[in-house]
């Protein structure tokens, strides 16, 4: 949850709570509580299950009631938003809360650079709020190449995940500005970073142990 200087990615809003808390995500069985809130360039999504403990107005406590173990929930989107990266920090497929769990997401809008080439940066994946940590983030189209140039600006240091269409090539470049270097790389500073990539998600990583100079 700590950055090496002491800081924390914190998000740009207050905690925002979704429709569901027009319900009652404690007691009706069925609702998980879902909080939101917005980063620079990312959102993130809290969803808790709360179910099995509500707060009883008679007896003035918490009290305890019989509920079901596990509540399943569907990440939906909207037809009429952007397309999204979503990176959910604790694995797994379907999505099961047992009673007291909770689920972390990350929503990253998808940015189509070039035909067959997308990307969305989600942050440092093993911070709570992982898109907390861009504080910069610039794309950049180049009519002679066939890639586009992702520049961000990141603050602390672990892994680093983004969603990428296309998985990297690693190359030794000299300068990143010479015109021969017109293949994909994955560059952070000027440095070529070492990199593990999903072909069936798009997922990439890599790990900033120490911010590069550059």
């Amino acid at each position: 949850m700590v950055l090496p200087d002491g800081t924390t990615p914190r998000a740009q809003l207050l905690g925002c709570s979704t429709w569901d808390l027009f319900s009652d995500p404690t007691r009706n069985g069925v609702s998980l509580l879902k909080i939101w809130n917005m980063n620079k360039f990312t959102g993130v999504l809290g969803v808790y299950n709360c179910q099995g403990a509500a707060w009883s107005s008679v007896e003035r406590k918490n009290m305890f009631h019989q509920t079901r173990e596990v509540v399943v929930g569907i990440l939906q989107s909207w037809t009429r938003m952007a397309i999204c990266a979503v990176f959910r920090h604790r694995g797994g497929e379907l999505v099961i809360l047992p009673r007291n769990s909770y689920d972390v997401f990350t929503v990253s809008p998808i940015k189509v650079l070039n035909p067959g080439f997308s990307f969305a940066p989600l942050g440092l994946i093993d911070m709570f709020n992982a898109g907390g940590a861009i504080e910069g983030l610039r794309y950049e189209n180049r009519s002679l190449e066939t890639v586009g140039l992702i520049h961000m600006e990141v603050k602390g240091c672990d892994r680093f995940g983004a969603f990428s269409s296309a998985k990297p090539r690693t190359s030794k470049v000299q300068n990143i500005d010479t015109p021969d270097t017109s293949v994909e790389v994955c560059v952070v500073g000027l440095e070529v970073m070492d990199f593990t990539y999903e072909s069936g998600s798009g997922l990439l990583i890599f790990n900033l142990d120490h911010m590069p100079g550059g």
